[in-house]
């Protein structure tokens, strides 16, 4: 969404789908058998119709100012991790890379932490940052739940910059 949606179409064309469906894999089952289609160069507009009245999740864009980049917790996963809309190519374009000692400030708090590659690079108990899966900004706890640790909620404003 960060791009933009350009067009939304359903798949429904059952040349598409895989003819058994799982009730809980359509990641496997529809998405990704579209996405080879696509690939392939099979145009879009052969999987479905095109839905002009879908819901589109707003979220707001990070932004650089006074020296911190400036975002918003958009999620909190089962772990209790807080992931942002910040993404790793937000820092990427400020210089600030894996290993760095951040200065965090989530509500009144104000937090010193490390970015890292992985979980097991703090001890156990310890607060640290990371990019998930995805690339974006999460706030985590070793073994723990930041979310109810740090009182974080969908909606928080974060801001980071960097202290080394």
């Amino acid at each position: 969404m960060r791009e933009g949606v350009k067009e939304v179409f359903a798949i429904e064309n059952p040349r598409y789908i895989a003819k058994k469906l799982s009730k809980t894999f359509h990641g496997r089952d529809i998405f990704s058998r579209a996405a080879a289609y696509l690939a392939k160069g099979v145009p879009i507009s052969d999987f479905g119709p095109r839905i002009d009245d879908f819901i589109k999740p707003e979220f707001s864009l990070p932004r650089y100012e006074d020296g911190k980049l400036m975002g918003e917790i958009v999620y909190i996963d089962d772990f209790g991790n807080a992931v942002t809309n910040i993404t790793k190519k937000d820092f990427e374009k400020l210089g600030i890379s894996v290993g760095s000692i951040l200065s965090l400030q989530i509500k009144p708090k104000e937090f010193k932490i490390r970015l890292c590659n992985t979980y097991g690079e703090v001890p156990k108990g310890e607060k640290l940052t990371l990019f998930g899966s995805d690339d974006f900004f999460e706030i985590s706890i070793n073994q723990g739940n930041a979310a109810e640790t740090l009182n974080l909620r969908v909606g928080d404003k974060v801001s980071v910059y960097p202290l080394t």
